[in-house]
């Protein structure tokens, strides 16, 4: 939930650590046994999971249109844009929780 104090999503100050961290070194999935085509092949179907889900969470819905009278007295609507910071998010995390459930972590790519 937004916290509408300060306009930050609880997630945004727990991930923002290893989002800026990830900036400096890229990270890879990684599971022990497992080739990168099967890791490949669980991420293609996680993030198929986790953006099916998301596509109902309340957030994925357009905003209400802005309505407006005009000095003519016409009513003019505009579609405000979409923020879909919270969906992402959320997409992001459902990912991560497939990915771990099936013995899966996030680790610094090797640079060699």
């Amino acid at each position: 939930m937004l916290n509408h104090k300060t306009g930050t999503h609880p997630l945004i100050i727990l991930l923002l650590p290893a989002l800026l961290l990830a900036g400096c070194a890229p990270y890879v999935w990684f599971k022990e046994g497992a080739s990168p085509a099967e890791t490949q092949n669980l991420l293609s179907q996680c993030t198929a999971k986790a953006r099916a889900e998301t596509a109902r969470h309340p957030s994925a819905l357009p905003p209400p249109p802005v309505l407006s009278v005009d000095g003519q007295g016409r009513v003019n609507a505009t579609q405000p844009p979409r923020n879909d910071s919270e969906r992402l998010l959320l997409e992001q995390e459902l990912i991560s929780s497939c990915m771990n459930a099936n013995g899966h972590f996030l680790r610094p790519k090797d640079p060699h």
